[in-house]
């Protein structure tokens, strides 16, 4: 699907603009971020440092694939996608000692010669788009041990066990999390829609039935009998109005869909706001319209 930051003339690239945030997170950030070499820099890419960086305090990305290039084009570009130029330029290179000092007979303190180097490098670097695009074209001349103390400070893996001096650098989020056993259902349940969801397919265009479109198929089926048709559309108006017309009532087809709505429900009386991923579009837009239709009516 693409991205409404890819056309400024979108009304969703001109609402995010009126949107007031503090913090902005960039999930899956790899696929975007750095841009293309050689390539003109895309309207989205061209939104988010010259608009949203702007308006961001902090901003993170979130990834699994972080370079999936070339390290000395992905690290530098990515690294821009952070923060504006001006705000980088104030950033610090650490500069301190990772090997004890020893002290001359001069009595002066001499940095270890596994430091020199490393401390010679590092101090003529810094992280505005000048020092990134030097770092890249110097690329093969910088010590491996540079690079990495250049970038550690930025590019971190955050879990609950991450620790700093002894001390925890996040809230072990995981070690809260319970299982919700609404979520589970029997095969005794599931076995009298079964037949029904099979006849679905079977009535469907051939193409769904032949590997591996198969098993996906039935794992959308799963949630709606409409799952074919609205994965057939390629119109994102026709789009949109098939997923504006999904009703609770079509959620509850089956048995998953009720369950999903059930969870929901019970989180929404508690006063709290799920968070939903989702393996597929499908699915988060079956979770989006039951959460819409959750929401009390508006007052008129």
């Amino acid at each position: 699907m693409l991205s409404p930051l890819q056309s400024p003339r979108c009304t969703a690239y001109a609402n995010l603009l009126k949107v007031k945030f503090k913090h902005l997170v960039l999930d899956e950030s790899h696929a975007w971020v750095r841009g293309r070499l050689g390539q003109t820099r895309s309207n989205q890419l061209t939104c988010l440092r010259d608009h949203l960086l702007r308006r961001s305090s902090a901003t993170w990305h979130l990834s699994g694939t972080v370079f999936p290039g070339d390290a000395n084009f992905d690290l530098p570009q990515t690294i821009m996608s952070l923060a504006t130029n001006e705000q980088r330029q104030t950033w610090a290179v650490d500069l301190t000692p990772k090997y004890p000092t020893t002290i001359n007979e001069a009595g002066q303190e001499v940095l270890d010669e596994r430091e020199e180097e490393v401390i010679k490098q590092l101090s003529t670097l810094n992280y505005s788009d000048e020092g990134l695009l030097r770092l890249r074209t110097e690329w093969l001349t910088i010590l491996p041990a540079v690079k990495s103390r250049f970038l550690v400070p930025i590019m971190i893996r955050r879990t609950g066990e991450s620790k700093i001096d002894g001390k925890a650098l996040c809230i072990d989020w995981m070690s809260n999390a319970r299982y919700d056993m609404n979520g589970e259902i029997s095969l005794t349940t599931l076995a009298p829609e079964i037949q029904r969801r099979t006849d679905v397919i079977r009535n469907s265009n051939t193409q769904y039935l032949a590997a591996p479109n198969r098993m996906l198929v039935r794992r959308l089926v799963a949630y709606s009998s409409k799952a074919i048709e609205i994965t057939k559309i390629k119109s994102k108006n026709k789009l949109r109005a098939a997923w504006e017309s999904f009703t609770l009532r079509d959620a509850s087809e089956f048995e998953r869909g009720r369950r999903l709505i059930k969870i929901l429900s019970e989180l929404r009386s508690r006063g709290l706001k799920p968070i939903i991923f989702a393996a597929w579009q499908l699915h988060l837009q079956f979770a989006a319209r039951v959460c819409i239709s959750l929401l009390p009516e508006p007052n008129h």
